[in-house]
């Protein structure tokens, strides 16, 4: 029983680690990540709103 739940948890970690690093990476440098000028991706978009709904 207990053999079984530990195949299980070792066939499992490949992906779960996978996953962990593509969240960290997604995190770190996705819609929050700075251009050179200083400005997210979030803001721009922000900007871009702006601009249509006036």
């Amino acid at each position: 029983m207990q053999g079984d739940w530990l195949s299980s948890v070792v066939s499992w970690l490949p992906f779960l680690v996978l996953m962990g690093v593509w969240f960290w990476f997604a995190r770190s440098s996705g819609m929050r990540a700075r251009g050179s000028s200083g400005v997210t991706m979030i803001d721009l978009y922000e900007q871009q709103v702006a601009r249509r709904d006036a």
